[in-house]
């Protein structure tokens, strides 16, 4: 389970008081009310995918009684979208005339998008032979899992030719909103078995 769903799950159960504490300024409501059912649902940190994107990602409506299994269903989709590298609930309570209202924040951090791969320092391997073991699509949101497979990738085909010493280094750099990632590689010198001596 994750910590932003432990944090808003504490939040359901917790007495207005202890909420109040933690988020001055904002109304206290009545014991174990509040977080349970929002009032409405507030995204932000998106700047690329929409907020009605997130909203219906999350399948999360404003009313809904919330629990552990809908907060994780929440989540686990909008992480699946490849789009974030962090999403997080949270609860804020408004004061008004009327009494407290409450306000379910989903808050995400987007990836940056992959705009261009290049690889240098390739001389005994093929540049090409690298760029198709690479295998990272430009234009999608760049993710790190993706980066470390696809180096795992090049040791595979520099350990398969005998360069067992190949150093594989991603760089990234960022222009213009988009990641610019550089693949420099050591080949260092490759190794053969030249004897064996059984002892």
């Amino acid at each position: 389970m994750s910590g932003a769903t432990l944090s808003l799950l504490a939040l359901l159960g917790a007495s207005a008081a202890a909420f109040a504490q933690d988020a001055p300024g904002r109304a206290p409501e009545g014991p174990t009310s509040g977080c349970q059912r929002p009032d409405s649902i507030a995204v932000r940190g998106t700047a690329r995918v929409s907020p009605s994107s997130v909203r219906s990602e999350a399948a999360l409506v404003k009313g809904d009684t919330l629990n552990y299994r809908v907060l994780e269903r929440a989540i686990k989709s909008l992480y699946a979208t490849g789009q974030f590298s962090d999403v997080r609930l949270s609860c804020e309570t408004a004061a008004l005339p009327g009494g407290g209202r409450t306000l379910l924040v989903i808050s995400v951090s987007e990836r940056p998008l992959l705009g261009a791969v290049t690889v240098s320092g390739t001389r005994k391997v093929p540049a090409k032979a690298v760029r198709d073991r690479l295998d990272l699509p430009v234009g999608k949101p760049l993710d790190p899992a993706q980066v470390a497979r696809a180096v795992q990738r090049v040791d595979s085909l520099y350990e398969a030719r005998g360069y067992y010493l190949a150093q594989v280094k991603p760089e990234t750099t960022e222009v213009g909103g988009q990641v610019r990632l550089a693949f420099k590689i050591d080949e260092a010198r490759r190794l053969a078995i030249s004897g064996i001596d059984v002892v």
